[in-house]
């Protein structure tokens, strides 16, 4: 015991050189109460009377109430770190309790609480009230997901100004990439799923060019693993797979222009592309149908974290399909204009999106909805119009546009004709 008080004086030393006295000083209250919130925790109490009383006093009994204050933290520090040590010993020697039958995953848990307070407790004492938020929002807790009402505090802490908001986004992606907990990781990549559908316009812009200095955003969470518990291990399955839905949000983000939701003119957006954007288009959310149908499939035993995750992909496929389905309709309207490779190219997408058809029926609720199966094998006609296109290439003359919009009579003669993207007037 004299060695481990002699460790934790040393660890009280060494606080006061890094200037525990200056971040101490904030929370004294000359008529505060020490029963009931930061001020109960150690240091705050032992202060009190150096605080009251150092602008009154010479510098030699300010020196002496320093002293008491630092000798009371020390004392109180052991008592503390003793009593804890006592119920060590007592959960070791238990005769009920021995160390084979104490689950891995309590353990864990156990671990992850005690993080957490002393993870927020030295935010509070620090000031640091993004970092508060964001320990609050991403906790080790794997039962439960995080609430409403600490991703709103989360996504408030970077409201304002373009630094603000970079610097939110910089402590969310610091604390995602620094953890090996899976809970936390999962946590982490909601508060980034919140920001993509619900966050502020200077937070999403922020998130879409992080990092500052360019490139994809690149999660690095492909080889992330967890394995100091079965459930922890379970969770690093949904870490991997969610990580790279995030990713794929992102990606489909910055080629579409805007995030997924965001939009209300569809049909006039697309209508002004060209065949080559609107394919590109399709092929970037075609790659986040591809994504969704390698989701893993839930523990029948339940989790409110990865249900809280299969609602968000659900949510996510919602607004994936409209998108989608309002691309292949333009297309509808475009065939008889469709150049040979790009014929073949929308053939090979609508290919990929059937071979979705059965995983997405069979893990998305309303798969079924807004006729985009139907839509798509009604597409599938496309293929008789390949070989059109590739001797309509190889000809010289000009020609009408085939759509299915306009009637001939509205159309000029072949000397004077026009075409356009979409088969429509402009």
């Amino acid at each position: 015991m004299p060695v481990f008080h002699s460790y934790v004086s040393q660890c009280v030393d060494e606080m006061l050189g890094g200037g525990m006295v200056g971040e101490l000083r904030p929370f004294f209250k000359p008529n505060g109460y020490y029963s009931r919130g930061i001020r109960k925790a150690i240091r705050v109490p032992e202060f009190d009377a150096y605080f009251r009383r150092e602008t009154l006093v010479n510098n030699e009994t300010r020196m002496r109430l320093l002293n008491d204050a630092v000798r009371d933290v020390k004392r109180n520090t052991c008592l503390l770190a003793c009593k804890q040590l006592g119920r060590i010993h007592k959960l070791r020697s238990a005769p009920v309790i021995s160390k084979k039958s104490i689950k891995m995953t309590k353990l864990t848990q156990l671990i992850g609480i005690i993080k957490d307070k002393a993870s927020q407790s030295k935010a509070v004492i620090l000031s640091k009230r993004t970092t508060l938020s964001l320990l609050r929002a991403t906790s080790h807790d794997w039962s439960t997901p995080p609430t409403a009402k600490h991703l709103a505090t989360l996504l408030s802490s970077g409201d304002g100004s373009r630094a603000t908001a970079s610097a939110a986004v910089e402590v969310l992606m610091d604390r995602l990439q620094g953890t090996n907990n899976a809970a936390v990781a999962l946590k982490c990549l909601m508060a980034v799923h919140h920001i993509i559908r619900h966050g502020s316009f200077i937070l999403q812009d922020q998130l879409s060019v992080y990092p500052s200095t360019g490139g994809r955003n690149y999660l690095k969470l492909s080889n992330f693993r967890h394995s100091s518990d079965p459930m922890s291990w379970e969770l690093s399955w949904w870490v991997r797979w969610f990580a790279q839905h995030v990713e794929q949000l992102l990606c489909a983000s910055r080629i579409l222009g805007f995030f997924l939701g965001t939009s209300t003119d569809r049909e006039d957006r697309v209508s002004g592309l060209s065949n080559t954007h609107l394919l590109t288009e399709l092929d970037s959310l075609l790659s986040l149908v591809e994504g969704i149908c390698k989701r893993p499939d839930p523990n029948p035993n339940g989790n409110r974290l990865v249900d809280e995750i299969v609602n968000l992909a659900r949510g996510d496929w919602g607004l994936v399909q409209i998108e989608v389905r309002v691309r292949i309709s333009e297309f509808k309207e475009r065939l008889g204009g469709l150049k040979f490779g790009e014929a073949v190219e929308l053939v090979c997408c609508l290919k990929r999106l059937e071979q979705c058809q059965a995983r997405i029926v069979d893990i998305m609720d309303g798969a079924m909805e807004l006729r985009l199966w139907d839509l798509v094998r009604e597409l599938k006609e496309i293929e008789l119009y390949t070989e059109e296109a590739k001797l309509r290439r190889e000809t010289t003359t000009l020609r009408l546009i085939h759509s299915s919009r306009f009637s001939p009579q509205l159309l000029s003669s072949p000397p004077h004709s026009l075409r356009f993207p979409s088969s429509r007037f402009m």
